[in-house]
């Protein structure tokens, strides 16, 4: 995807999700999570990067959002999840493409106590991927066997929200964390072990966008070099 075409679809996010948050009322703050770094793509490792930039700003509650998956016409709430229980904002019916029923990955909203007790996302996930089931096995392993659901559903079986550029593929990674410790990895690696970069912060369409260079340690995941992808 060109720079100009990503920019046009990030100012849609910008623009839905701020129509659709403040019509619930809700006080909110966009962060757009960038990776500036030559690395193959790590969505966990950005999220958590993210929230501990954010740790100390007195936001009570995150939702960690696909950037391609706003909401459509159903009013899905962005609540404050209560208890010990993240809260699933796109479960198998409100999701827009993905059916299968463990499926845990999309918008999903933590406290910061919740997000640190499972230790975050796994660190390892280079490429696109696996790091929401992990991260799902890791709120089971703590007991938290299920996520909140919205009570809403679209009417007419509608699925709640809408993909913002579905014709757009991502670059082509693939995944290439095929290791099954990896998907063992129930707490090892996570925020305690998240290494990071922050290189700017800019205004965004009305949001603000967070530019990091995230840190591989190649001797136990050397899939993180894309450079090593496009010698083979």
């Amino acid at each position: 995807v060109g720079r100009s075409a990503w920019e046009d679809g990030m100012r849609g996010v910008a623009a839905g999700e701020t129509e659709h948050l403040r019509n619930q009322g809700v006080e909110f703050q966009i962060f757009f999570m960038e990776q500036a770094d030559l690395l193959n793509f790590n969505r966990g490792l950005l999220l958590n990067a993210g929230v501990l930039i954010l740790q100390h700003s007195g936001y009570d509650h995150f939702s960690l959002h696909d950037v391609d998956t706003i909401p459509g016409d159903v009013k899905i709430p962005y609540t404050y999840p209560e208890g010990n229980v993240p809260m699933h904002l796109t479960p198998p019916g409100i999701h827009p493409s993905v059916d299968y029923v463990d499926f845990f990955g999309g918008n999903t909203i933590f406290t910061l106590e919740q997000f640190q007790r499972v230790n975050g996302y796994g660190n390892h996930f280079w490429g696109w991927g696996k790091e929401d089931d992990n991260l799902r096995e890791r709120l089971q392993k703590k007991h938290q066997t299920h996520a909140k659901e919205p009570e809403m559903r679209a009417a007419g079986g509608g699925k709640g929200y809408v993909k913002r550029n579905p014709d757009h593929p991502y670059g082509h990674e693939k995944i290439l964390n095929v290791y099954p410790e990896i998907y063992q990895d129930f707490g090892k690696s996570g925020l305690n072990t998240t290494k990071f970069e922050l290189v700017t912060v800019e205004s965004f369409y009305g949001a603000i966008k967070l530019r990091v260079e995230l840190d591989c340690d190649k001797n136990i995941t050397p899939w993180c070099d894309a450079s090593r992808r496009r010698r083979q």
